[in-house]
């Protein structure tokens, strides 16, 4: 079951230490502002939004958003998600719009967002998986795409002609354990 930002939180905190790592050095590894990891290890921001930049360092997604299995990912897992980040780092992305206060990507360089809205949750994709972009491949049909119509991001099967497409949804990473 996923626990609350604050569990989710001492177990980062937890893997951080097993690392020997400083503020610092977590901050760097997430790619975010040294005054703002104790916002992300309180809890009092979205924990959840950082562990996918974890994961080549080792971090076992489910353990930290869940407490099941182990704090380290087996090889094997570990080399899938690596593959997948180290894909999405390679590209350029100028990131993806906001609407109001919703953030449509974290963090929009990484190729990654999470799905907000009812527009993002089809073909099986539901409410905060995260979503790896491909914004270099060519969409063939039936590949999951992301778009943008009227400031909206939408998530749809790819059709010949489709416009205003912004990347390709290469891979799913998703919480098996109900909340």
């Amino acid at each position: 079951m996923i626990r609350s930002n604050e569990e989710i939180a001492t177990r980062l905190a937890t893997f951080i230490k097993s690392k020997g790592w400083s503020k610092a050095d977590f901050s760097r590894a997430v790619g975010i502002h040294p005054q703002n990891a104790n916002r992300y290890l309180k809890g009092n921001s979205d924990p959840r939004k950082i562990i996918i930049n974890l994961i080549p360092y080792g971090l076992n997604p489910e353990w930290a958003r869940t407490g099941n299995g182990e704090m380290y990912a087996d090889k094997e897992e570990l080399k899938s998600y690596s593959k997948a980040l180290e894909r999405a780092q390679k590209q350029y992305s100028s990131g993806l719009p906001r609407k109001g206060t919703a953030l449509y990507t974290m963090p929009p360089e990484k190729g990654m967002t999470m799905a907000l809205g009812s527009k993002m949750c089809v073909e099986g994709i539901q409410e905060g998986d995260m979503l790896i972009l491909d914004d270099q491949t060519t969409p063939k049909p039936g590949d999951l795409i992301l778009m943008i119509e009227n400031d909206v991001p939408i998530i749809s099967p790819y059709k010949e002609g489709q416009t205003s497409i912004v990347a390709v949804v290469t891979r799913l990473i998703r919480d098996l354990r109900q909340k």
